[in-house]
């Protein structure tokens, strides 16, 4: 597991191992709308799972969105759908 705590920092601590990107919508620095998409160009079949507490919309209808505060239980469950998904890849 790798960890960032900006989304610039993310950026250099991306490598193949990720196989999924929890993100916070938004982040100093470098929001992850923005870290999405940089990160999609590097890899476009990159699995996402979005959350925040300040909106409850997600980056784009295609990406998964958890809106806090959420539960650990929640948190499981919405990254094994976001895993299981074959259409993410």
């Amino acid at each position: 597991m790798l960890q960032a705590r900006t989304g610039v920092e993310a950026l250099k601590v991306f490598d193949d191992t990720v196989d999924l990107l929890l993100t916070d919508v938004r982040m100093p620095y470098l929001g992850g709308d923005v870290l999405l998409k940089q990160l999609r160009v590097k890899r476009p079949s990159l699995r996402v799972l979005v959350f925040s507490g300040y909106t409850n919309h997600a980056i784009s209808d295609d990406v998964p969105f958890l809106m806090k505060p959420f539960s650990r239980q929640q948190l499981q469950e919405a990254i094994t759908r976001v895993l299981a998904d074959q259409t993410a890849l």
